[in-house]
């Protein structure tokens, strides 16, 4: 019975409370404010988080749920003329495709880059062998109900993991119903990349992709290894920034903590940068060094 008493139990029951305070206020808001979707869809972040989205009196609702045991907040954005951008994700699994702590476990899907009133892009991951998901009507949304959940359950909890057939029903689901008449994003295309290599702004994330971006083609290092950027994340004026190359097992920084074993990493703009820049400039040299055959 000790196991249930221990230090590490208690917390995850503060936890859990804390985190349905918080849901149990965001619902009473939302009630108040008569925002009562058909229905909504959700998936989980590998951060420990989830994305909603709902429409709205014809307007697209972006629902960011906090991180579980932060102070964070569940938040609503309204958008008028939301914009979107699309990145296939396909990750070959190694060795024993995971199982017994042999290889790496590949994932196939999309993710979806969302446009938020800020400017900044919001992550929706569709990613098989990856995230965890969910639809729910309105009278059985968990996260819009205005009782407390017994046991104060994480919503998270009713969420089930995508596979091969979710993955083609979710993608129309989304094509047909939420994203319907959502215009692609701007900012993200390669054409729309400055030449030549900028500094990196302050101010957006997407200025930030477009700095590395040109840095990685001044220096060619595309050439000797591919570097897939899942999303930037802001955080007390630094920047998380997510990246993996599934060409490179061994790669590097990332906060996808249960995929990758790394540590969490929150970094400044020009840090970020230099960061993947040498981890690039490691692969080239090595290429370099090989002999031919």
């Amino acid at each position: 019975m000790a196991l249930f008493n221990s230090d590490s139990e208690r917390q995850r029951k503060e936890n859990l409370k804390r985190m349905e305070d918080e849901r149990l206020r965001f619902a009473q808001e939302m009630d108040a404010r008569g925002f009562r979707p058909e229905r909504m869809f959700f998936c989980s972040r590998e951060d420990g988080s989830f994305v909603a989205l709902a429409l709205h009196e014809g307007k697209l609702a972006l629902i960011d749920a906090p991180k579980f045991g932060t102070d964070g907040k569940f938040t609503l954005d309204l958008l008028d003329a939301p914009q979107c951008d699309r990145e296939d994700v396909f990750e070959k699994g190694t060795g024993l495709n995971g199982a017994f702590g042999f290889g790496t476990k590949g994932a196939r899907g999309f993710n979806l880059f969302i446009r938020n009133s800020d400017g900044l892009f919001v992550k929706v991951p569709v990613v098989f062998g990856r995230n965890s998901w969910m639809e729910a009507p309105y009278k059985k949304n968990p996260l819009l109900r205005t009782r407390r959940r017994r046991g104060d359950a994480n919503v998270m909890w009713d969420f089930t993991p995508i596979d091969s057939q979710s993955l083609k029903k979710i993608e129309s689901m989304l094509q047909d119903y939420y994203l319907a008449g959502v215009s692609a994003a701007s900012a993200r295309p390669a054409e729309a990349r400055p030449e030549p290599r900028p500094e990196p702004a302050a101010s957006t994330a997407d200025a930030f992709y477009e700095a590395l971006e040109a840095a990685v083609r001044e220096e060619e290092l595309d050439r000797y290894t591919r570097v897939n950027f899942g999303a930037i994340y802001r955080a007390d004026n630094c920047l998380s920034v997510v990246w993996h190359s599934p060409n490179d097992c061994e790669l590097c920084y990332t906060i996808d903590r249960e995929r990758t074993g790394y540590r969490d990493e929150h970094l400044t703009q020009q840090q970020a940068m230099e960061k993947c820049l040498a981890h690039m400039r490691g692969k080239k040299e090595a290429a370099e060094r090989a002999p031919e055959i």
